[in-house]
């Protein structure tokens, strides 16, 4: 997916048809894979898949969807964190969060 994502941007595939639904197509699987590793945990490498996914365009729904997924994962690791009495970790969580940019998205995604 990574070599078809980066064919696609350096190449200026997009332009065209074609290779708008290739970029679509290589989003929507990048935007998955993100969903899979936050499921086992790895954050961090979901994040950049979503944002590789992000500038392929083609797939803002899958992209969004995924990204609130997160979001909500993430306020409630935070909240679970507060309510254990652990603040300083829960301050850390919300911390890695915002570093993602996540901020437009919980705006988004209605979370307050």
């Amino acid at each position: 997916m990574e070599d078809a994502r980066r064919l696609i941007e350096q190449n200026d595939l997009g332009e065209f048809l074609p290779g708008q639904q290739l970029s679509a197509r290589v989003a929507r699987s990048i935007a998955e894979r993100a969903e899979q590793r936050a499921a086992i945990g790895q954050s961090e490498g979901g994040w950049r898949d979503l944002r590789a996914a992000a500038s392929l365009g083609g797939a803002e729904g899958q992209v969004d969807t995924v990204r609130r997924e997160f979001v909500t994962r993430a306020l409630s690791e935070a909240e679970r964190l507060v309510m254990a009495g652990d603040p300083q970790q829960a301050l850390a969580c919300l911390d890695r969060l915002a570093r993602h940019d996540a901020e437009q998205a919980t705006t988004r995604a209605g979370v307050t």
